[in-house]
């Protein structure tokens, strides 16, 4: 009588598709839109953390897949800072609340022609102008600070398989 022997089935490993630009940018421009990364950003800790992803499916009714394997590393916050931005909608707005409606719709109309309106004033008052807003725009930014976000990068690493 024969002894009869388990049979063993090897893992199965998908195959990746050939390599196509196009698909692959839909595929992980796909992951990374609907992970909402900006979402997830407050839960990362600092740290290197070693990654290895498989993803496969279809794109357009075409087998796509890919491995990601690298290092994901996260940099630590930043004590608050002033903030970089400035709200220029926001001051423009304000800004032209003082001019009269005739000016207003006279300046706004050459903006919407694609240009920017001259100045109205003097060269050496403009001078003054601008020497005038860029420390009060610093101040303002100063009075609205926050965390820099530390950097957050990906270096894969390089699969011998390829």
């Amino acid at each position: 009588m024969a002894t009869k022997t388990k049979r063993f089935d090897p893992p199965h490993n998908a195959t990746r598709s050939a390599p196509n630009p196009g698909l692959d940018a839909i595929g992980i421009t796909s992951l990374a839109k609907s992970q909402k990364p900006d979402n997830h950003r407050g839960l990362l800790q600092p740290g290197m953390h070693q990654v290895d992803l498989a993803v496969s499916g279809t794109i357009d009714g075409k087998k796509w897949g890919r491995d990601i394997v690298g290092t994901l590393t996260i940099a630590p916050d930043s004590a608050p800072v002033a903030a970089s931005s400035t709200p220029w909608a926001d001051l423009l707005q304000s800004a032209l609340c003082w001019l009269s409606q005739k000016e207003r719709q006279t300046w706004l109309a050459t903006v919407a022609a694609g240009e920017i309106p001259p100045t109205a004033c003097s060269p050496e008052k403009a001078a003054v102008v601008s020497a005038e807003m860029e420390p009060a725009l610093k101040s303002y930014r100063a009075t609205k600070q926050s965390p820099k976000r530390g950097n957050v990068a990906f270096v894969p690493t390089v699969s011998p398989k390829a």
